[in-house]
């Protein structure tokens, strides 16, 4: 592939990100990875090995404008913005966010369930346990279900590296609730065609169970045991093979529908929630993100 990839969906988890990827994909002029997950720029080994690399995840590109790709845990990554720049200075990018403290409870019953979180582990024991995680010299932001959700603080650090044109924020509830219209905006936000009819019909957040938790871990993309593995035994197009077909498969194999439980927040609005060392530590990250960028979660 000869063009760069000139959009990416950097974040947030948990808020809608699998659902807005699916539909942008219908749009005949938007092409997306062919792995919804691409960790190039958030990983060094990925990162490394260079932008061939990169493009082999886009192998059925035909021309269309838009080349898109997704991994929800660039935005935390204080490492990403300077590689995405060095890559394409004209990058766009979709973030959705998510009330902080729903977003942070779903994501810990999401590990939860894919045997990522110590079963003991409570909501505050990890949340007392988020500073010794981000001490990591390669932190799992799959496990900072609280930094994750500092928004402005790395926005932020995003504008020092691109400007705020550059960027496209739409919260879950505008998603759920005025679907029409956001894909409006994100189209003229993308320059192009803007009355494609997008099907919505389709949940893909539902909430699953896994049958079992030990191969539901195994079975993630990202997981290093999973990738090492195809990187030696496999060439790369029986990997992307594997990595697009198979192993999904294998995860919805080794899953059940079932009604989401959040475990401290459920459908609770963020001011019923009587933590207030997890309330306080959203506080002033929250006020500036509506002083600076009009974003408030009060009626989400």
């Amino acid at each position: 592939m000869k063009e760069k990839v000139n959009l990416l969906i950097i974040g947030t988890q948990k808020a809608g990100t699998t659902s807005l990827f699916h539909y942008l994909n219908q749009h005949p002029d938007i092409y997306f990875s062919e792995v919804k997950e691409v960790i190039y720029f958030a990983n060094d080994e990925h990162y490394k090995r260079g932008e061939k690399y990169y493009h082999s995840f886009f192998p059925k590109y035909k021309g269309q404008k838009v080349i898109a790709s997704s991994y929800v845990h660039m935005l935390p990554n204080p490492k990403c913005p300077e590689r995405v720049k060095a890559y394409n200075p004209e990058m766009k990018f979709i973030v959705m966010l998510r009330d902080p403290i729903k977003r942070a409870t779903s994501a810990y019953n999401y590990a939860l369930k894919n045997n990522w979180e110590d079963q003991n582990n409570s909501f505050k024991d990890a949340f007392n346990k988020e500073n010794e995680r981000l001490a990591s010299a390669a932190p799992n932001y799959d496990l900072t279900y609280f930094y994750n959700g500092l928004y402005y603080k790395h926005l932020k650090h995003w504008f020092e590296y691109f400007p705020n044109e550059n960027f496209l924020i739409i919260k879950d509830t505008e998603l759920r609730n005025n679907s029409k219209e956001v894909f409006t905006r994100i189209f003229d936000f993308l320059e192009i065609e803007n009355n494609v009819v997008i099907d919505t019909s389709k949940n893909y957040n539902e909430a699953v169970e896994v049958r079992s938790k030990l191969i539901q871990g195994i079975l993630i993309t990202t997981n290093p045991l999973i990738m090492k593995t195809l990187r030696t035994i496999l060439p790369r197009p029986a990997k992307l093979y594997v990595m697009t077909k198979i192993l999904p498969r294998l995860r919805r194999m080794n899953s059940k529908e079932a009604i989401e439980k959040e475990t401290m927040v459920s459908s609770r609005s963020e001011n019923n929630f009587s933590d207030e060392s997890i309330i306080n530590y959203f506080k002033e990250d929250k006020e500036k993100l509506q002083q600076e960028l009009n974003i408030s979660f009060q009626n989400d």
